[in-house]
This record gives structure tokens, sequence and C-alpha cells, in this order.
């Protein structure tokens, strides 16, 4: 059996990734979404990055047709008074390190928007832009962080300031599963490479 991975790397010395696996795919009709959006089969969820040559193993083993890699990231809006609105955390936020993501798997479909996803582009699904009260075109102040403290929360002085615009609105493979107004809708935020810790300096 081949097997498609996607690989979520958690926020380096925090915690991991969380990552929800939904019900067993057995109807017809989710088959066939999943196929034509090459849903990945296996995520793996290292609580830390893991080195080249053990990218290159998993790559080699006879049961992967492919993978791809995203990273954890924890960012919130800047308000303009200089606050941070903290229920950004509700969201599951990853940066977009591999360019196959989103393009060759775990295609979404997209509801408004573009992508790809540019460097210092947001992609949101429809739970993240009503919870956030985001819309395509908007050009939002960020503070990064790097990983919670050990009580859970980020360190404000830590964070570095930054910049995005939402591109696009995603319906993810798990959204299509659910009704639009299904309360247990995960807000979700991909991110271009900007938001990378390496760029951030995080």
């Amino acid at each position: 059996m081949m097997v498609v991975l996607a690989l979520l790397v958690g926020l380096a010395g925090g915690g991991a990734l969380a990552a929800a696996a939904g019900a067993r795919r057995t109807s017809s009709v989710v088959e066939r979404l999943g196929f034509h959006q090459h849903i990945y089969d296996v995520a793996l969820n290292p609580n830390a990055d893991i080195q080249p040559a053990k990218w290159d193993q998993i790559d080699r083993l006879p049961q992967v047709a492919d993978r791809a890699k995203l990273t954890g990231r924890l960012g919130a809006r800047a308000t303009d008074d200089g606050t941070v609105d903290y229920s950004w955390f509700t969201a599951v936020q990853v940066v977009i390190d591999d360019a196959r993501y989103f393009h060759v798997l775990d295609k979404p479909r997209v509801l408004e928007g573009h992508l790809p996803v540019g460097p210092d582009d947001a992609i949101v699904n429809r739970a993240a832009l009503q919870t956030l009260g985001l819309k395509v075109g908007d050009r939002i102040k960020v503070m990064w962080f790097g990983a919670p403290e050990q009580n859970g929360l980020p360190d404000p002085a830590t964070a570095v300031p930054g910049e995005m615009t939402v591109s696009a609105v995603i319906q993810t493979f798990d959204d299509a599963l659910k009704d639009p107004n299904d309360p247990t809708l995960v807000p979700v935020i991909g991110y271009g490479a900007t938001s990378s810790a390496s760029a951030l300096g995080l």
C-alpha cells in the first residue's frame, strides 16, 4: 500500500502542532474527494525538527508515495492600540515550507482569492475568516512568537513584528466533510515563507 505523508513539525522547544484525525473514509463520495485533493494518509507530528538525513530515509521507504512538510508557527494580530489578539491562538497555524503542499498534496478548494501563497501571504479557511474577522485583501500587522513558556502562553518580550496579506479563503478536506456552521470546525491559517522561524530570527 502506498502512503502519502504530511509532516507537521512543532515549534522548536515547544508543544507539538495539534493534528486532528477524522473518521475512517468509507463513503465513495468522500473517497473521490480525497483522491481528487490528493489527501495525505498519515500525519507525522514530531515535537522538534528532523534532520534532512531522516527525511531522506522517509522518502526512500517503499510505502511512501509522496510527502510534504509544514512547520508550526505562533502568530497573533496586533491591534491598533498595540495589544495582541490572543484569539488567534485557537487556530492551527502553519508555515507552508514545501511548495508541493496545497498544489500537489492536500489540494484545497479555493473559495475566494488565489493560490499560490506568496512569501508574505496567508491563506485561511472559512472558520478562521469568521472567527478572526478577516477578509481577502486584508493587510494585517502580526506579532510572531517563539515557543510557549511553561504556562503555555508566549512571552510578549520575545515577539517579532511583521505583516501579512490574506490572499485566499480555502476549503480543506476536513472542512468539506462538515456543515459550514459546525461549531467543531477548526480555524486554519497557512503562512508564506517570510513567517518561517529562520526568516523571523526565532
